[in-house]
């Protein structure tokens, strides 16, 4: 009688089955997170919020009188007008989405040091890779699909083609595939998952606005940089075709016959690029995480030349060794500082060549006119606006960028095992806090010089008036320190890099502008509502010396009233956000030992009380714990 040995772990598989078992693990797991059930939540009620604020009713002068009977071609523009507003939400959704659902899978695992255990098991590449594909996949699906009600709705109206119906929903497919590959390829390579979502949204960013930038910038140029737009257009057309910029530059305009071709070789690209970048993560999966633990021969090279020596030798660790840390010990790669340092110097180019001619109008004006005066003020105007609207988006890509690194600040100490040996040491919390909140400011430095030297180009120009210009700078420090104080203490609280950043941009997408969803509707006839929105409160307080004289005119007209409410909510919010950030910071300090497990200190290692007096107090908790 011979005995037959089982193996435990189940028949070896021969033939790989796609998906595979980390779909099955995945889809488990992602669909348990509380935060896919707020965001599903929260697009439907966008979408709903959209079919509100179309209502006909708001646009009396368009639709006829409230209760008039509506025309077949009144009703056909409603149906196109919702329809806009519904292809543009759902290609926002897309676009903001994306990118933080795929682009950590794999860096996750790297920081878990949980990608070694896939690798060792009999998974493929493609399994692990097209496992986790298909099943966050699944989760934008949902969001395309709660779609299809609200548009269902919309074809009665008229007005709207069939086939254009079903273009907008195969150009978003198509574009969660060619971002969801980009995503896992750049998580690929990437070590944490901060590090992916950031590349993942530069690349997004210069797919989308790059070669439309290049193709109205350089044609206009002369000389070497005409020259060098003939070399490089072929490549920025491909680029530019597979961009959903222009679809929905059809949409606005509306049908055309060039819509099916514009859309067929979007699709094409999309799909072709989608699919050389999931190959490549696939075939690349397991030799990128081997050469990940070794230095590259160039990198020695590199460090051999040196000798030991740096470009800018760190000076001494001093009295506070976490601000050192912040400061000089880097927690981006090599190749995240070269793509960073890439798109700085392109975005600053752009931003140099898009504000000469309106700098120079400027100052030719102010060294006629002199300061102050608001006789002749054309290009001044122009200018002022213009840095009004640069210093908002600049702005609102600086707090979001600091709110990301403070949320993982804490975070990648505990997923990197150094987290325990940072609390080991006598750093008392309000030390370990604040140098995280500056770090997560140092990080980012680059953004608040451009925003001070586009400030004072304005008040050199005259665009700008110094009272404008000292309550920027104030503002701004408030609305930074809020968002450093909240990405550390969630950081605090929330263990995982993903799910904390995710909290905090969620939090911070609320308090600026997402509570005006429902507000909206109500119609308020006021500035006021702009509180909290500090986009909007930065670009206000940027006034010029027209704004000011209209401001203290106190003429009783509307935009009089408007500009006395705009400065009221400027107080208000820079005032609110000072509060709560001291609040959260101060909160965050006094619960630090009990939120990361740490006994409490005694005072002994800070030299605060003596030997017996720590022995008496632990003999009285001794006591008190016995009786």
């Amino acid at each position: 009688m011979s005995a037959t040995y089982v193996d435990p772990r189940g028949p070896i598989r021969t033939n790989a089955m796609l998906p595979g078992p980390v779909f099955d693990v995945e889809l488990a797991t992602s669909s348990r997170r509380a935060r896919y059930y707020a965001l599903r939540f929260l697009y439907g009620a966008i979408l709903l919020f959209l079919v509100i604020e179309n209502d006909p009713a708001n646009y009396p002068s368009y639709y006829g009188a409230n209760g008039s009977q509506f025309t077949i071609q009144q009703t056909a523009n409603l149906g196109r007008w919702l329809f806009t507003s519904f292809a543009f939400t759902q290609s926002a959704v897309v676009l903001f989405l994306t990118p933080p659902l795929f682009a950590g899978v794999i860096a996750e695992e790297k920081q878990r040091r949980t990608l070694q255990y896939l690798l060792a098991s009999r998974l493929s590449s493609a399994e692990i890779v097209l496992g986790k594909l298909c099943a966050r996949a699944l989760h934008i699906g949902v969001f395309l699909t709660l779609g299809v009600p609200v548009l269902s709705m919309f074809s009665l109206f008229g007005g709207v083609p069939p086939e254009l119906v079903y273009l907008t929903f195969a150009s978003s497919v198509t574009t969660v595939f060619f971002l969801a590959s980009l995503s896992l390829l750049v998580s690929t390579y990437a070590r944490r998952p901060r590090e992916a979502i950031s590349l993942v949204y530069v690349f997004e960013l210069a797919w989308l606005f790059l070669p439309w930038m290049l193709t109205t910038i350089m044609p206009a140029a002369s000389g070497i940089w005409l020259l060098l737009y003939e070399q490089i257009r072929p490549v920025v057309q491909w680029v530019f075709a597979s961009s959903p910029i222009a679809l929905m530059r059809i949409l606005v305009l509306g049908v055309t016959p060039s819509v099916l071709p514009t859309f067929t070789w979007m699709v094409g690209l999309q799909v072709s690029f989608g699919v050389l970048f999931l190959v490549t993560a696939i075939l690349r999966l397991r030799p990128v995480y081997r050469k990940q633990g070794e230095s590259s021969r160039w990198v020695t090279v590199f460090k051999s030349l040196q000798r030991g020596k740096r470009l800018l030798p760190r000076p001494a660790c001093g009295d506070d060794p976490m601000v050192w840390k912040e400061r000089y010990v880097s927690r981006t790669s090599a190749f995240t500082k070269v793509v960073g340092c890439l798109v700085g110097v392109l975005v600053g180019g752009v931003i140099a060549y898009s504000s000469f001619d309106l700098a120079v109008a400027a100052f030719r004006e102010v060294s006629v006119y002199g300061y102050g005066s608001t006789t002749q003020n054309t290009a001044r105007h122009a200018f002022s606006m213009f840095l009004r609207f640069l210093s908002a988006v600049a702005y609102a890509a600086w707090v979001l960028a600091v709110a990301s690194a403070a949320s993982t600040s804490i975070t990648h100490e505990r997923e990197a095992d150094t987290w325990m040996s940072l609390m080991a040491t006598p750093l008392e919390g309000s030390q370990v806090l604040l140098a995280k909140m500056f770090g997560a400011v140092w990080s980012t430095r680059w953004m608040a010089l451009l925003l001070f030297v586009l400030w004072t180009l304005g008040l050199a120009a005259g665009s700008l008036h110094p009272v404008g210009f000292i309550a920027a700078i104030v503002e701004v420090s408030v609305f930074i320190w809020f968002a450093a104080a909240l990405g550390t203490a969630v950081s605090l609280r929330i263990k995982h890099s993903s799910q904390a950043m995710t909290v905090t941009v969620g939090i911070m997408l609320l308090l600026n502008g997402g509570y005006t969803l429902c507000c909206i509707p109500l119609e308020p006839d006021t500035a006021l509502i702009t509180v909290g929105v500090t986009p909007v409160l930065v670009g206000s307080t940027l006034i010029s010396y027209e704004n000011l004289a209209e401001l203290l005119g106190n003429t009783g007209l509307y935009w009089s009233r408007h500009y006395t409410e705009m400065c009221a909510a400027c107080v208000f919010g820079t005032f609110g956000y000072a509060v709560l950030a001291f609040g959260i910071m101060i909160r965050a300090m006094v619960a630090f030992d009990k939120a990361v497990d740490r006994p409490r200190r005694l005072g002994y290692i800070a030299g605060e009380r003596s030997l017996d007096e720590v022995f008496r107090e632990i003999a009285s908790r001794a006591a008190s714990d016995e009786s």
